[in-house]
């Protein structure tokens, strides 16, 4: 992704492939736990401006729930909530920034007429999901993939508006015990 800054924001690694090689459980409820770190920048702030530094660091944190959790003919679902979001300042201080609630399927839709198994990838595009306290309307992606042989992690490049703000940039993080 090209930022306003000229930056680019690029996540590598080893793809998981097939949406088939994610984490399953015998037992229910297959509910999976990622958590991570946030990079980016953020550009404008409530009234408009420009501060002097860009530089936003937070927190991630993601449930995956696997078809076998949703039951028959269901997709698999990824939740991801961006927090503790904050704007490192030139005098080593922070403000806080909004965080963002990201929410879709992974690989494609099974029940779809002309669905392939074999281009079924654990791939990912998220939409924000609108907080109810939040003024005007929020917008916003995540576009990223689980990495891994066994989806041992998760990375997006991503870009969201909210109370102002346009903070883009990566997380990433690894499936917990």
């Amino acid at each position: 992704m090209l930022t306003d800054s000229g930056s680019t924001w690029l996540v590598q690694g080893t793809p998981t492939g097939l949406v088939d090689n994610l984490p399953r459980n015998e037992e229910l409820p297959s509910v999976f736990r990622y958590t991570g770190h946030v990079w980016g920048r953020v550009y404008g702030d409530r009234s408009g401006g420009q501060d002097e530094t860009n530089r936003v660091v937070g927190q991630m944190n993601a449930s995956y729930g696997s078809r076998d959790h949703y039951g028959p003919g269901a997709d698999d679902v990824l939740n991801v909530f961006l927090s503790d979001m904050w704007q490192e300042l030139p005098d080593g201080g922070r403000d806080y920034l909004p965080g963002m609630w990201f929410s879709g399927d992974v690989g494609t839709n099974r029940t779809d007429p002309d669905y392939d198994p074999l281009q079924d990838t654990a791939t990912f595009t998220l939409v924000p999901d609108q907080f109810e306290t939040s003024p005007g309307q929020e917008r916003g992606t995540a576009t990223g993939s689980f990495y891994g042989p066994n989806g041992e992690a998760v990375a997006a490049t991503f870009w969201y508006l909210r109370d102002g703000y346009r903070i883009q940039g990566v997380f990433g993080g690894k499936l917990g015990e």
